[in-house]
């Protein structure tokens, strides 16, 4: 039997399960709530309650202007997820969490006439079109203002993992997940962990934070490339380009390795915003034709009864989000392999989902007193 070599792909679910509080939720809590002082988010939303019930009143483009006058100190990407907060605050069947920072801004730019990846959002597009007034839009003054978010992120995490004993849990994390493994290299979703040694890890080839890290004080939040050509004026806002132009590839010794045995998905959201990185590695594995195992991480509460509906209802997200994209990489495909991928994977004993009873109700539930 060969050596096993294994390819980890680690996303924010990973760092949440070792406790850091790394959400955009959690940051969101941390800026508008911590950060700001002066700034009162029931003022901020009871003026958004008034426009928006006077909406017909509201001139094309006066939105922004009057947010900006009122809340001088927040910029347009503030605005909009505010906006989103205040949103799925009032819509009782909203498509998206607000806090998922990359399809506020993919679908921003949908409704700009960018992105049609992201246009599917009930409830957002006549915000955006009171917003902003399309010929006034100067796109590389909204990049520079999700840069200041950037760096206000970047300040977050740092204090969530100096204030926390992360580095300790993500070591012993990584050790469980990569046990058995003789070789190791892993791809970070997350901006955590550049400075990771081969503790506990196998032989650890190679680590890289596909979206920059920490320790460098640069990272980006971005959209999928797909369907947007470079000659747009939206291509400014693609993780393609801003990974290019921020130089992450330039310190990086190794790319991917063609020994890989196994891809291990671990607290990835499989979300479509990834999906051209996702089909890049299946292409380079060659995952059709090739004996690489595919191998899911799925996080559950402890095994109690108390907690049967949400595992079964994480399980069911968890099965969606893998066939999703298996079957948008099978789309890919010439038309004799695409429609059978995920049945040969199956037939194969290529596709794995492990189930791991670590996640904790009560500390993502601090509300609910069912667990009390």
């Amino acid at each position: 039997m060969s050596e096993q070599k294994q390819l980890l792909i680690l996303g924010n679910g990973f760092d949440l399960n070792c406790g850091l509080k790394s959400s955009y939720k959690d940051f969101f809590d941390w800026k508008y709530k911590e950060k700001s002082q002066d700034f009162k988010l029931d003022d901020f939303f009871s003026t958004l309650k008034e426009k928006i019930e006077n909406v017909k009143k509201t001139r094309r483009g006066e939105f922004y202007p009057y947010l900006t006058e009122k809340f001088n100190n927040l910029n347009s990407w503030d605005f909009l997820f505010l906006i989103h907060t205040f949103l799925e605050k009032n819509e009782e069947e909203n498509l998206f969490r607000w806090c998922d920072i990359e399809r506020i801004i993919g679908t921003t730019l949908a409704h700009l006439g960018a992105h049609s990846a992201y246009a599917d959002m009930d409830y957002f597009p006549s915000i955006v079109e009171f917003f902003f007034v399309p010929s006034d839009i100067n796109y590389e003054n909204m990049l520079e203002e999700l840069n200041e978010i950037e760096a206000q992120f970047t300040e977050f995490l740092s204090k969530q993992v100096d204030s926390s004993s992360y580095n300790e849990k993500s070591r012993k994390k990584l050790s469980k997940i990569t046990e058995g493994s003789k070789v190791v290299d892993i791809l970070s979703f997350n901006y955590t962990l550049s400075n990771i040694k081969n503790e506990g890890v196998g032989i650890l080839r190679s680590f890289f934070n596909v979206h920059g890290n920490l320790e460098s004080g640069k990272i980006i939040f971005g959209i999928d490339s797909q369907d947007i050509i470079p000659k747009s004026n939206y291509y400014i806002f693609t993780k393609t380009y801003r990974s290019l132009i921020s130089g992450f590839n330039d310190k990086r010794t190794k790319g991917l390795q063609k020994d890989i045995t196994k891809i291990t998905f671990y607290g990835h959201s499989l979300s479509a915003g990834d999906y051209s990185y996702f089909e890049s590695i299946f292409d380079f594995y060659d995952i059709y034709s090739s004996d690489v195992v595919i191998e899911f991480y799925c996080c559950l509460y402890e095994d109690r009864p108390l907690y049967l509906k949400e595992n079964n209802s994480i399980k069911k997200e968890n099965y969606k989000a893998i066939i999703n994209l298996i079957s948008h990489y099978s789309g890919s495909l010439k038309e004799s392999h695409g429609n059978n991928l995920l049945h040969k994977l199956l037939l194969e004993n290529r596709l794995k989902i492990v189930y791991e009873k670590s996640r904790n109700y009560a500390d993502e539930h601090p509300d609910d007193k069912q667990d009390n």
